[in-house]
């Protein structure tokens, strides 16, 4: 959208304009008025675009890093206050995580000292891990995978 990226440059506020006036041609409510206030807060508005794409993305599955790529973000802390996970969304994540009780390949059930950490365990580092890869960003997971792959 060349046009509009120009015309972003040229006056900011306009797009935000633009889009409230479209929200409220469609018949959303977009603003409310507060006592105490003289200008109306924004219920709606541009920035919803930005929040439904960066939750629609998140609930899909896309990686963390990927969505704060696409939008931009500076920081996994911005990122995390655009996300809002649907229910559907938390249950599939949940239903991925493996059951302790589930041995690796070639060991027998209930034996995880193959999968166990000298300082802790498998749930630690399971959670380290799903930390990174939430939190990372997209060059972060790069040079991790590049420093695997070069270790024997």
């Amino acid at each position: 959208m060349p046009e509009l990226a120009a015309s972003y440059l040229r006056d900011p506020a306009m797009l935000s304009r633009k889009v409230q006036a479209h929200l409220t041609a469609c018949g959303i409510t977009t603003t409310e008025q507060m006592a105490g206030r003289k200008r109306p807060v924004v219920l709606v508005g541009f920035h919803s675009l930005r929040h439904s794409f960066v939750s629609i993305c998140a609930n899909k599955g896309v990686p963390l890093a990927i969505v704060q790529e696409l939008a931009g973000h500076g920081s996994p802390a911005i990122q995390r206050h655009y996300i809002h996970v649907d229910a559907g969304a938390a249950k599939n994540a949940i239903a991925t995580l493996p059951s302790f009780d589930d041995a690796p390949p070639g060991l027998p059930a209930g034996d995880t000292a193959a999968t166990e950490a000298p300082d802790g365990t498998r749930a630690v580092l399971l959670a380290r891990l799903h930390q990174l890869e939430n939190d990372a960003s997209l060059d972060a997971i790069r040079r991790a995978i590049t420093a695997l792959e070069g270790t024997p």
